[in-house]
């Protein structure tokens, strides 16, 4: 059994998209277009399920958007959603693989 930490990006749910704009501070009612669907999140751990390979991201945080482009997966409106290992940092590796 494969176990991984999946790291999306931000999710555009639909109590996001209920929201009337001008409840939403200015800098985030202007990221909006770049933020990933749950479905997003969906189509890529499908992808990482169907992965014959997938033992070998077991004990690994995978960015969603990372594995995405890996497999060419897009978003619901064909959008690749962007990574944010740069301006949130990378995710930390505290555990290592037993037996292998």
């Amino acid at each position: 059994m494969a176990a991984i930490s999946y790291w999306p990006g931000f999710i555009l749910t639909d109590a996001v998209k209920a929201m009337p704009a001008d409840m939403l501070p200015p800098d985030m009612r202007e990221s909006l277009p770049q933020w990933e669907t749950p479905e997003f999140a969906a189509r890529v751990l499908q992808a990482l399920y169907a992965d014959p390979r997938i033992m070998s991201f077991t004990g690994q945080a995978l960015i969603g958007a990372e594995m995405g482009a890996r497999y060419g997966v897009s978003d619901l409106d064909g959008k690749q959603p962007i990574s944010y290992r740069e301006t949130m940092g990378a995710p930390h590796m505290p555990f290592t693989r037993v037996g292998g």
